[in-house]
């Protein structure tokens, strides 16, 4: 059998020696690495005698050494034509041949593209749906300094795909929560949490999680326009301009979305006070009338700046809105000209 595989070995060698086409060299490299250990276990097995004779061990080693190298080229160039699967294969290669007696080292820690190998083998596994294979990949990165980060986040992320029951969420969230605590600045374990509290749909925990991130991290922006958001789609006008302006005070670059959430806040709240004050007669108490004006200005002043930042309404429709202010205002030419743009 030894001499059989040695023979198709030979074949496939002459086969990457003589083609120039990349995918048909890096296939020939990966067979040739599996073809050579497959004809090592044959060829290391004992003769009738009890005897070990291994013919081919140290020529193949001679040869294969220099091609194994190769099998990093090779997955990286699967990977790249998304062609996942032959690049997994290319890895896998690479990390199980490791112990091979064709490609034993004295000092195994010179190595340097194995955990390279293991990293890859891990992430294309996940890619693939292959739970079970990026936790056994993942795992083996744990203890080494320049993977170990990138190895938990995988463990997570496969908690996170394989949840099914409520259990199973409640634990993921707990186990997140805690990666998030030890390692706070990681963007990923923030975002996991953060679609985590969003898919619940409760608000109540969802802007719990918002607030105490705040007091955690003051400087991270998108907390306040979250909290904003979510304060505005309860029709919390003030608890939601609070939040917009504590953005303004922050950002000063992308300011058109707050600005027309904040004048909508503004025109909101002046409709509501208006529409729950109104009685049967069509009248505002009289004390309430300027309360709502200053509403309904403030929304001006909000959507005019808008207005101005962004003319052609790329961003934001700013067109409507500041027309209800403006015939809530009594202002019947502006009102009449912005009515013009709603059909532009």
């Amino acid at each position: 059998m030894a001499k059989q595989l040695n023979k198709q070995l030979e074949v496939v060698i002459d086969k990457y020696v003589q083609v120039s086409d990349s995918l048909v060299m890096y296939r020939s490299v990966v067979d040739a690495i599996k073809l050579g250990q497959e004809c090592d276990k044959y060829d290391a097995m004992p003769d009738i005698t009890g005897q070990v004779k291994c013919q081919y061990r140290e020529r193949n080693s001679l040869l294969l050494k220099a091609m194994r190298r190769l099998i990093i080229d090779a997955g990286l160039y699967f990977y790249k034509k998304n062609n996942k699967e032959e690049a997994l294969n290319a890895f896998e290669t690479y990390i199980y041949s490791a112990d091979s007696p064709l490609f034993s080292l004295k000092h195994p820690e010179i190595d340097n593209f194995l955990n390279e190998a293991i990293f890859y083998s891990a992430v294309i596994a996940y890619k693939l749906g292959d739970y079970t294979k990026t936790r056994k990949f993942s795992e083996m990165l744990i203890d080494k300094d320049e993977y170990a980060r990138d190895a938990v986040e995988l463990q997570v992320l496969c908690l996170k795909q394989e949840m099914q029951t409520k259990e199973d969420s409640i634990r993921y969230c707990n186990i997140v929560k805690s990666m998030h605590e030890n390692d706070y600045d990681n963007d990923l374990y923030y975002s996991m949490l953060l679609e985590y509290y969003s898919s619940l749909k409760n608000d109540r925990e969802y802007i719990s999680f918002l607030q105490s991130e705040i007091g955690k991290s003051p400087k991270r922006i998108e907390n306040y326009i979250l909290l904003g958001d979510a304060y505005m789609k309860q029709n919390k006008w003030d608890e939601a301009i609070s939040y917009y302006n504590e953005v303004l005070i922050r950002d000063t670059i992308n300011i058109i979305p707050i600005y027309y959430n904040i004048g909508i806040c503004y025109n909101s709240k002046a409709i509501a006070m208006k529409d729950s004050l109104t009685n049967e007669y069509g009248n505002i108490p009289k004390k309430y009338r300027h309360v709502i004006r200053e509403y309904f200005v403030e929304s001006v002043r909000f959507l005019t700046k808008v207005s101005y930042l962004d003319p052609e309404r790329k961003k934001v429709d700013w067109a409507v809105p500041l027309y209800i202010a403006y015939y809530a205002l009594s202002e019947k030419k502006k009102a009449a000209d912005l009515k013009k743009l709603f059909h532009n």
